[in-house]
């Protein structure tokens, strides 16, 4: 991938995708702890591919148990493997480690509706308030 691929992700499509999953998870009512774990597990490995395969097997994990939404987790999984087919070595850590922190902070702002998009998440939360 170019990094015009990458600046057009990280500027743009990161926030999309990011903002539909964090409020869905929001919705859903996903435990604060399991979006801290998503982000523990892909940190915790430094290969950057090892790191969204062993996020990816967690989130699998823990939809198994119940302990995860399977449509929220089926989302971010889906979102991990396109940015694993996407992006190589560092441009891969530096996508999923800035769309993990930003679904966390989409859910943790609490929209309480399903966004289709960055702009629907700023229109959700300014007439929320």
């Amino acid at each position: 991938m170019s990094s015009n691929d990458l600046h057009k992700f990280l500027t743009t499509e990161v926030y999309d995708l990011a903002s539909r999953v964090g409020s869905l998870a929001s919705i859903r009512r996903i435990d604060r702890t399991q979006i801290s774990n998503i982000l523990s597990v892909y940190e915790g490995e430094s290969n950057p591919v090892d790191a969204c395969k062993m996020t990816i097997t967690f989130i699998a994990r823990q939809i198994s148990r119940n302990e995860f939404n399977r449509e929220v987790g089926l989302r971010i999984i889906s979102d991990l493997s396109n940015l694993i087919k996407k992006f190589k070595n560092d441009e891969l850590r530096i996508a999923v480690r800035k769309y993990l922190y930003l679904l966390k902070w989409f859910y943790e702002s609490n929209p309480r509706i399903e966004c289709k998009d960055f702009n629907d998440f700023i229109k959700i939360i300014t007439e929320k308030r």
